[in-house]
């Protein structure tokens, strides 16, 4: 059974120490093959990628909406504005969730963004090999990690995260991810995200350097490579002899 992006979407927010605003899953989806209205049902996974823009200290990203799986979180140690970025997965059940909220931002200053993709297809080991991560300070440009799948018909979902005091939307270098959202969230420490798909077919994926973004020193950024997994048929035949 082949992936499918079903929808996608990014969504930024003010710093809060309380709990953000819940985040439709129904509605205002701005990319996929599900359309702007697609509402997830049982069996669709809904992938989370959550950037804080935070100070020099590591925030812990979390999540509110319950039965999330934190997969991979990055923080470039060393910058005074740093890029907290952590992907969460969930699969829905017999009653699919129609909203997700992200856990506090921890400080009333520091922006939160998510990029949300729904994908359906996927295996029950999701992820098709350990994800790859990325950070770097004196710079918000999101230069996302190289990562080798494994399985034919994997789909590779790329995220970056900046932070910094004023922040820019990503765009792509050039065109090589499907279904590419991006968002900036403004706050005392702004914080920027973007996601795209790829669809892989063979040997070491390695995404270029973004565009868009800031470059101010005290700027930093963080970034991970999901390969999801697309459902394995067995192809075994079995035979039987009558005598």
């Amino acid at each position: 059974m082949a992936l499918d992006i079903l929808a996608g979407k990014a969504v930024g927010f003010l710093g809060t120490t309380g709990t953000p605003a819940a985040i439709s899953l129904t509605a205002s989806w701005t990319v996929g093959s599900g359309g702007a209205t697609y509402t997830p049902v049982t069996g669709d996974t809904v992938y989370v990628a959550y950037n804080i823009g935070g100070g020099a200290a590591d925030v812990d990203v979390t999540m509110t909406t319950s039965g999330y799986t934190e997969i991979t979180e990055v923080y470039p140690a060393g910058g005074t504005t740093n890029a907290n970025l952590a992907v969460f997965r969930k699969k829905m059940g017999g009653t699919p969730d129609t909203t997700v909220t992200p856990g506090s931002t921890t400080n009333n200053g520091y922006a939160g963004t998510v990029v949300i993709y729904v994908v359906s297809g996927i295996d029950s080991t999701p992820e098709d090999v350990t994800p790859t991560t990325a950070s770097g300070t004196a710079t918000a440009k999101a230069n996302p990690p190289s990562i080798s799948p494994a399985t034919t018909g994997a789909v590779v979902l790329v995220f970056g995260g900046g932070s910094a005091t004023t922040g820019a939307v990503y765009t792509q270098s050039g065109s090589e991810l499907s279904n590419f959202v991006s968002v900036l969230s403004g706050d005392t420490v702004d914080s920027m995200i973007g996601g795209g798909t790829f669809a892989w077919t063979s040997g070491a994926f390695d995404p270029v350097i973004w565009a868009g973004g800031t470059a101010g020193a005290n700027d930093s950024w963080s970034a991970a490579c999901i390969a999801v997994r697309p459902i394995i048929v067995s192809t075994s035949k079995f035979f039987a002899q009558i005598f």
